[in-house]
């Protein structure tokens, strides 16, 4: 028996019918037998997409990407429809309703003078919509990085911060020597104060509005669009890259540098 495609393609609904074909009897054998745990990797794969999407400004694929994000929400709650415990309804039910709820500034009449005015209004609705739940409630599965910047979102609300970028940075000094002191200990020692180093350099990016995931991954990116150049610049100049000795391709990836500072 083939199945029959929705006719119209650009609804909600379409998507929603083409994923309960997907995971029914005749549907596709790869879809029937995932489960929440077997797409984890892939929802965190293509969220990490979509940020690439809207870093390169490219909007076919932007869209491209939102649309895997909506399937993997999609998939996710056609799981649970087939077992009986919700469907995309109730999803879209709870989130409509949250945003109800997070938002008396606007369902209310209450107001908010400004985007700081307006994310007070959201978190005290949120504390109080959450209750008694853990203080320091940040998802375990976020980026390192990620997650220090929170936690020191989170202490901060009850006055536990250093007062400025300043401040921070002598301790960033600190850890910077108890690292050096640490390189000639164990390894389990120097995997802690590299650690501490670390999380004292996201919290004076923290004071300084710095996004330190963001930063780094921009750095990350720059690193290999150099390399990139790098082998460029061997392949023009009749050079085995692969072969260069690390002097050379220091040489490299200092005429690199030099190159962009004329751009």
């Amino acid at each position: 028996m083939t199945n029959i495609p929705p006719s119209n393609l650009k609804t909600f609904e379409a998507l929603v019918e083409i994923m309960k074909t997907l995971r029914s009897k005749n549907g596709c054998p790869w879809d029937k037998e995932q489960s929440h745990e077997t797409l984890t990797q892939h929802a965190m794969e293509e969220v990490c997409e979509l940020i690439d999407a809207i870093e390169n400004r490219n909007e076919e694929n932007l869209k491209e990407e939102l649309g895997d994000v909506l399937l993997q929400v999609v998939f996710h709650s056609e799981i649970a429809r087939g077992e009986q415990r919700f469907d995309i309804y109730d999803v879209l039910e709870k989130l409509n309703s949250k945003l109800v709820s997070r938002h008396p500034h606007v369902f209310s009449e209450n107001k908010a003078a400004n985007a700081a005015d307006a994310l007070k209004s959201w978190n005290q609705a949120k504390d109080k919509e959450k209750g008694t739940q853990k203080i320091l409630d940040i998802p375990k599965h976020l980026p390192a990085l990620q997650y220090a910047q929170k936690l020191g979102d989170k202490t901060k609300k009850f006055h536990f911060d250093w007062a400025s970028a300043q401040d921070v940075f002598k301790h960033v000094e600190e850890e910077v020597q108890e690292f050096k002191e640490a390189m000639t200990t164990s390894q389990d020692h120097l995997e802690e104060e590299f650690g501490d180093l670390l999380f004292t350099l996201v919290q004076t990016a923290r004071h300084l509005k710095i996004d330190a995931e963001k930063a780094l991954r921009r750095t990350n990116l720059k690193v290999v669009s150099r390399w990139s150049r790098m082998r460029d610049f061997a392949v023009k100049n009749n050079l085995n890259f692969e072969s260069l000795s690390t002097d050379q391709l220091n040489d490299l990836w200092k005429e690199v540098k030099k190159d962009e500072k004329k751009i």
